[in-house]
């Protein structure tokens, strides 16, 4: 069968009370994607804080998860310094997320990028969805 699958992460800051242009300032980068507080959720909720947020290199495609974070640690280890700083005042971290159509190939973080993470002070959450027919886990069963 066929491996297909849509990935892509990216590195996130919320919680500043600044306007989102100050942190691409601080950064040097340009967001992806910015939420206000206040702004309207599903339902009656709100949006409870501010957060930024910038696309790995990489294109969303099918690349392995690894990959992706590889790229925005390139993208993010020149500006340490500010990350570092921002992180005493927000939370920050990487969001992988993907979406899987036949098996979940998994990931592997080498030593070298766990280091380099802890370095740059950042969780990394995993978003791994499965929209297959019949999962490889329910044959099993």
């Amino acid at each position: 069968m066929e491996e297909r699958r849509d990935t892509y992460a990216y590195f996130w800051i919320e919680g500043f009370d600044c306007a989102p242009e100050e942190i691409s300032e601080r950064l040097g980068i340009t967001a992806s994607k910015v939420h206000l507080k206040g702004e309207p959720l599903a339902g009656k909720r709100v949006r409870r804080a501010n957060s930024w947020e910038v696309l790995s290199p990489l294109p969303r495609g099918e690349e392995v998860l690894d990959s992706y974070v590889e790229a925005l640690l390139n993208l993010l280890e020149p500006c340490a310094g500010a990350i570092q700083s921002i992180a005493k005042e927000c939370d920050i971290g990487i969001n992988c997320v993907g979406y899987f159509y036949s098996a979940n190939p998994g990931f592997h973080f080498s030593r070298s990028v766990i280091g380099r993470l802890d370095a740059l002070g950042v969780s990394v959450d995993f978003d791994l969805y499965c929209y297959c027919s019949k999962c490889d886990c329910e044959e099993r069963s």
